[in-house]
């Protein structure tokens, strides 16, 4: 998603071919002209008018970044919706046709929509897909006073759904995304015609990486309060760290300081189902269910791929090398390969190849 802010600099590098072919290099001045000189500076004047209209947008990140999204909305087929749900704003994006089959995206910790927008191109020809804010996160705030819990998330993802017209849906899901995403389809398993996690939370791991140590003394390594915090969330999140240019880098860590508020509300509510609340829950999803994770994941083990396999009783699982958290961005082709065959219902050479086969000995803390 952040790749895209180059459309912007592309802008302001036409300016000079711009300025020079409307500028003549031998200009005639004629009868009808020649007492009228603010014809012959409008060139100039032009140029000058792009030229401060692009330095305010570069140097404005609260307009330059919305001018990169809606470039990046159009270059990836997608458009930004909003619907009321229970009194609610909720903002989303969609792609595709709205007869397709649907499939709706939910997004991790800290972030929102846009984050599921770099997959919503490889589904869209055959799903109509909706990636939503969740409450709490993105454009959906609900307050401090609201207590985000599983239940809470499931009722408004209900609500939501039912606010759109969905009936049956396939669900991808990403990190907490993700542990949502099992937790509705345990819960609703008339709703949902197959599953996709990603890096999934939910699962407690015997092995303690630096991140879930973190956690146990207390930390909040995924809060953003400045700068360097939101660097070292790249780190973790990301086996190959993006390039964020800095109007990104200061633009979402002023969301996040305004978002605090819920974010900790968000903490206190799912911490606890965020470590282990699936442990009970999986045998209950009856669904086709595909589970992807980074061999490179540092927030959350993969080795608790086996225990997801082993726990949902139709599913599969597929470890993908050099893959980080967010397993999508750092290995697009081979994600995309994977999802695509298994959402289309595709039992193909590519996705028999990678998969992790159930074992009776998870390394789940119980």
């Amino acid at each position: 998603m952040v790749s895209n802010w180059t459309f912007s600099l592309e802008i302001v590098q036409m300016i000079p071919e711009f300025s020079h072919r409307m500028t003549p290099s031998q200009p005639h001045v004629s009868n009808r002209t020649a007492g009228r000189p603010w014809t012959r500076r409008w060139p100039w004047l032009l140029s000058g008018a792009l030229v401060a209209a692009c330095l305010v947008l570069w140097f404005s990140p609260p307009l330059f970044v919305p001018t990169v999204l809606r470039l990046a909305y159009a270059v990836n087929g997608v458009h930004p919706e909003r619907i009321m749900v229970n009194g609610h704003l909720w903002d989303y994006l969609s792609g595709g046709k709205t007869t397709d089959p649907p499939i709706l995206m939910l997004h991790g910790f800290g972030s929102d929509r846009e984050s599921q927008m770099s997959m919503m191109p490889w589904l869209h020809d055959k799903h109509f897909c909706i990636a939503p804010d969740l409450p709490g996160f993105g454009r959906n705030g609900y307050g401090p006073a609201q207590a985000f819990t599983p239940d809470f998330y499931v009722a408004e993802l209900t609500a939501f759904a039912d606010a759109l017209g969905l009936g049956k849906f396939d669900l991808v899901g990403t990190s907490m995304g993700g542990a949502l995403a099992a937790y509705f389809a345990a819960k609703h398993p008339e709703r949902v015609n197959r599953l996709v996690l990603l890096s999934p939370a939910g699962l407690e791991s015997e092995q303690k990486n630096y991140f879930m140590r973190e956690v146990d003394r207390g930390g909040k390594p995924l809060v953003i309060r400045n700068e360097s915090d939101f660097d070292r969330v790249v780190d973790l999140a990301f086996d190959r760290n993006p390039y964020v240019p800095w109007q990104f880098r200061r633009w979402y860590v002023d969301r996040a300081v305004r978002q605090q508020a819920d974010t900790m509300e968000v903490i206190r509510g799912m911490e606890t189902f965020l470590r282990k609340g699936l442990t009970d829950v999986l045998p209950s999803i009856q669904c086709p269910t595909l589970v992807i994770w980074g061999d490179r994941d540092v927030v959350i083990d993969p080795g608790l791929l086996k225990c997801f396999v082993n726990g949902i009783p139709n599913s599969k699982g597929v470890l993908i090398n050099d893959g980080g958290h967010i397993v999508s961005d750092d290995c697009p082709e081979k994600t995309r390969r994977v999802m695509e065959e298994f959402l289309n219902g595709e039992d193909t050479p590519s996705l028999k190849q990678n998969l992790i086969a159930p074992t009776r000995s998870p390394s789940m803390r119980r």
